[in-house]
């Protein structure tokens, strides 16, 4: 056995070292396992009791409800279990079951209910012919209540225990602490957070936090919501699941509260959580154990703390690969995160609510007027909190503090001020994190950070410990940090005005390395209200600055411009703007550029400044353009984004919006019309708003974006893009307005869930109607009576029934040729009939054979009126419907000419050409003909074997009507043919009828 298969295994005689009451807690925590991993309640589980004590019952209890329960080491629903660290031979397993000669009447129960028994014996380690001598002496004390059913007996000794504990890499681990043999850094279920253990360490549920859903940004729900949300998420996404949020929100403790049975409903099962903190020494790593627990199919739930986005990204594309195996991890920082395998979970501090209950219990003699001082200036950060209190005593008020007086006590904590201390903490706090060793290429940056303040290297490092046990910085293996941002941002700024500018700049650009510049640009990023942040920044976007010359980025470069962009983000728009005037234009803002999705991104965050918006867009649609020639859309979703109402990331007011999406739609350029119909989609979608990407940017506050706040202002956003809608529909662009109103007809089922909006849409509907006939508008309005207004529908409401029912009859159409565009070129004809029954059980066959019958009709009455015929001929090859070919044998059913009717048909096939989609109409036509003219059919097939354009559906032509040695003779010889489509002979392979039979005998 190598060092990686040994990694979570106990050997026996490390398991016989288990105390008599952690032996009965091993038990029963295999047992809760088993069930949670069926499925079951781990409330059907009942332990108590000390084995070495006499009893009347058993020490471990399952009690199942489902009778069909059958488990591994569990065998029936009513399971009972005596455990015991002593060896069980026959007399003492006599002596257990009947003592003093009388058989336990717990028995009689469990043989009731056809139960099991199961003695654990750990001394014990039989072969399984001596177990089987062991379970029949079992039995044989149960000889006088056998016949009041069927109880089974099993006798599982140290081997069978290590059997079942091997099923549960978890409770191996509690069995490892229980030891003292803990693998490590790695910890079973228990205290994760970094709570005392002498204090109370329950959770707290007071407002102040907001737990946000990947794909739900609009809501912010509370802890205990959140925490049922995340289970599910854990137990149903398939995806790794990233908790996220600033130093200090407590993430930590809201992670460990998803397995505590006390706090909401259906918690995780804690016998399969496997812990491990990467921010301290952990062996073997978080690799090798997710291997293995992979390769063994083991069920685990592994929660990494302080999890790095390179560690995160390695392991979480192999959780998918395993569904036994869900990954949670922790951190502050998804930068680099793989969304596509990851379920991202933000936790914000909102308020400071829970910090000050948090200072409260730890602090109690600190005082309400002190705790919500320290809460409210922590910005209710827990850990800042909580490193505040610790420094100020009993006898102090805080209520007199200047913040400046307050930040001094948080620093010094209780010792004497220590001035060195403080400019390494602001030397430190210019970079976002630092190693404190030295790198691969010899770069090493705490002798970087120590040059600048003329500190010894070593002076610095003691710094950087103390800071980390004053609880005002963070570690990562060899990484630090100076957190919360709160702190370091403060610092930060003290630096950049102690320290000259030109010093700091020497230092970080003149290295091999470039990832204590990036980190340099990342802080800086944070302090966008500073002036010497922002003379920086706009220093390396001047003319021979680091950023100045677009051309020249690298991935590096790139990575510091992003970092900076919220420092000046006008700045990094002009220099943006700047690439469209320089004669590079095309290749800049063409899809091949390397970092086209980088500026996107950029361009749609930076648009969430009103004033800066219009000229984003107009940025935006270059590239966004340019990404609709190469048929990609990778940027559009966020570009059209910008306009939608809810989740938009930006502040621009319904004004803003609605005149950007005007000009483009009058704009004489075909491709920004279709820019502008895409905003005007987005500006009328009514729900299931979602959001790409984050709102953060560097320290700025940022909100979802614009949000009307109250139902009438909802209205007013949704009734002037209705308004610019209809004046669209108005110009004499045909094509521009039958996409309005295609678009129109798509989002009127939505809008009209808004009451508010009703009036509004039922003008909409005379005043398109007016103009010409809106039939998509009709069918819109028809799904709004089917699903909405049907008895028995799901979602049947009453409400304004009179004005839908006029809307109704004002859209229905008039025209023949109308009808048969709605009637037999549309699909979901259900929608359209009136007739349609939510309650019978055989609606869809009946509304299938009603439309059909309306088909039909209508191909006789297109038969009566011939012009109708050539208004539709060319989309009945290309409309997708399964009704036309019932309207081609009404068509051919009352034609008095079948000869012409065809020729008229196939040359409008002709013209169509390879847009056609198939040839229903000739199939039902074909069909008639048949049965009048049988001669004639056989003509036209023949002639179909010579054309060009009916060689494409020779098989369907042949299968209207049955197949014979003939027609076999005529599909083969179109074969001849180089242009026949062999992939239309899989036909042949269903449909019906087939064979026919003919003089010269049956077909086969």
């Amino acid at each position: 056995m190598n060092a990686l298969t040994e990694m979570f295994d106990i050997s026996k005689d490390q398991l016989r070292q288990l105390n008599d009451s952690d032996l009965r807690e091993l038990v029963a925590r295999l047992c809760e396992a088993e069930l949670r991993n069926a499925g079951m309640p781990i409330s059907s589980i009942r332990w108590g009791g000390a084995q070495t004590a006499p009893d009347e019952g058993l020490d471990v209890e399952c009690c199942v409800e489902d009778n069909s329960f059958s488990g591994d080491f569990l065998p029936r629903a009513r399971t009972g279990i005596q455990v015991k660290k002593s060896s069980m031979p026959d007399s003492r397993i006599e002596a257990e079951m009947c003592p003093d000669g009388q058989l336990r009447p717990i028995f009689s129960e469990l043989t009731k209910n056809n139960g099991c028994y199961i003695i654990v014996s750990l001394e014990d380690d039989l072969v399984s012919q001596k177990v089987r001598a062991r379970e029949e002496a079992m039995q044989k004390q149960l000889e006088t209540i056998k016949e009041q059913g069927e109880l089974q007996v099993r006798f599982y000794g140290c081997s069978e225990l290590a059997n079942w504990l091997r099923q549960y890499p978890a409770v191996q681990l509690w069995v490892r602490e229980r030891l003292g043999i803990s693998l490590s850094g790695w910890k079973p279920f228990g205290r994760w957070s970094t709570t005392p253990s002498h204090v109370n360490d329950n959770l707290i549920c007071e407002k102040g936090i907001a737990i946000i859903l990947p794909g739900r940004e609009r809501e912010r729900l509370d802890i205990l919501q959140g925490i049922d949300a995340i289970r599910k998420l854990v137990r149903t996404s398939g995806k790794a699941l990233r908790i996220v949020g600033l130093s200090g929100v407590g993430k930590s403790r809201i992670v460990q509260a998803l397995f505590e049975e006390s706090i909401g409903d259906n918690s995780l099962d804690k016998n399969l959580a496997i812990y491990a903190d990467l921010g301290e020494d952990i062996n073997p790593s978080a690799r090798e154990v997710l291997e293995r627990l992979i390769i063994e199919e083991r069920s685990a739930i592994m929660v990494l703390d302080n999890c790095p986005s390179n560690i995160h990204n390695q392991l979480a594309g192999r959780v998918p690969s395993s569904s036994n195996i869900r990954l949670v991890t922790v951190e502050y920082d998804i930068q680099e995160d793989r969304p596509e395998v990851t379920s991202v979970v933000r936790i914000n501090a909102e308020g400071p609510e829970i910090a000050e209950t948090l200072i409260k219990r730890r602090h109690p003699h600190l005082g309400q007027v002190n705790a919500r001082r320290i809460a409210e200036l922590s910005g209710g950060n827990a850990r800042l909190a909580l490193a505040l209190a610790d420094a100020v005593s009993e006898e102090e008020s805080l209520s007199d503090f200047s913040n400046a007086e307050l930040f001094d006590r948080l620093f010094y904590q209780r010792d004497v001020k220590d001035i060195d201390l403080l400019k390494a903490a602001e030397v430190l706090s210019l970079v976002y994190s630092f190693s404190i060793n030295p790198d691969e290429g010899g770069v090493d940056e705490l002798s970087v950070l120590s040059g600048l303040i003329g500190q010894d290297r070593h002076m610095l490092y003691r710094a950087a410990q103390t800071l980390v046990d004053r609880q005002l910085a963070q570690k990562r293996g060899n990484w630090r940090a100076v957190l919360p941002h709160a702190l370091s941002n403060r610092l930060a700024k003290k630096a950049l005005e102690n320290i000259p500018v030109h010093n700091i700049l020497d230092a970080f650009q003149g290295l091999q390395n470039t990832r204590l510049l990036k980190s340099f640009g990342k802080r800086l990023g944070y302090l966008h209200d500073h002036e010497i942040s922002q003379d920086i920044v706009k220093s390396w976007f001047s003319p021979g600055g680091l950023l100045h010359d677009f051309s020249q980025l690298n991935d590096d470069l790139i990575q510091l411009l992003l970092n900076v962009a919220p420092v000046v983000p006008e700045y990094v728009l002009s220099a943006i703007e700047a690439q469209d005037t320089s004669g590079k234009t095309k290749a800049f803002f063409s899809t091949k550029t390397p970092f086209f999705s980088v500026f996107v991104n950029l361009l749609t965050t930076i648009a969430y400044d009103p004033d800066l918006f219009e000229r984003c867009i107009i940025l935006l649609a270059k590239f966004v353009l340019s990404e609709m020639e190469e048929r990609d859309n990778n940027g559009q979703d966020r570009f059209f984004g910008l306009f939608s109402l809810y989740l938009s990331g930006t502040e621009a007011g319904p004004d803003v919006r609605e005149k950007v999406c005007r000009h483009f739609l009058l704009s004489g350029n075909y491709k920004e019309q279709q820019l502008g119909l895409g905003m005007l989609k987005a500006a009328l979608q009514s729900s299931h708003w979602s959001s790409i990407g984050t709102f953060e940017f560097g320290a700025r506050p940022r909100s979802y974006g614009y949000c009307p706040e109250t139902y009438e202002e909802q209205d007013q956003w949704f009734m002037r893009f209705i308004a610019l809608a209809q004046e669209i529909d108005s110009t004499k662009n045909i094509e521009l307005s039958d996409q309005v109103r295609d678009l129109l007809a798509t989002e009127l089922r939505g809008l009209w869930k808004y009451p508010g909006l009703r009036t509004a849409l039922g003008d909409l509907v005379r005043t398109l109607n007016d103009q010409r006939p809106w039939l998509e508008g009709w069918s819109a309005v028809r799904s709004i009576k089917h699903y909405d207004y049907s008895k028995g529908s799901n979602h049947e409401i009453s409400d304004d029934a009179e004005l839908l029912n006029e809307m109704d009859k004002t859209l229905r159409p008039r025209r023949l040729t109308d009808e048969v565009r709605i009637y037999v070129l549309r699909q979901n004809q259900f929608r359209l009939d009136e007739k349609f029954d939510f309650n019978d059980d055989q609606k869809w066959e009946k509304s299938s054979k009603r439309a059909a019958e309306r088909a039909y009709n209508l191909g006789i009455a297109v038969a009566k009126e011939p012009t109708v015929m050539d208004e539709i001929l060319q989309d009945i090859f290309t409309a997708r419907s399964v009704y036309i070919a019932e309207f081609g044998k009404g068509l051919a059913l009352k034609s008095n000419d079948l000869r012409t009717l065809w020729e008229h048909l196939t040359g409008g096939l002709e013209i169509v050409g390879d847009q056609a989609q198939h040839c229903y109409v000739l199939n039902g036509v074909l069909e008639v003909i048949c049965k009048r003219d049988e001669l004639l059919a056989q003509r036209i097939l023949e002639e179909a074997v010579q054309s060009r354009t009916l060689r494409k559906f020779i098989v369907n032509l042949q299968v209207s009507v049955a197949l014979d040695r003939v027609g076999v003779k005529r599909l083969l010889r179109s074969l001849d043919f180089e242009d026949t489509p062999s992939w239309q002979f899989h036909i042949l392979a269903w449909h019906c009828p087939l064979f026919k039979p003919c003089t010269e005998g049956w077909i086969y």
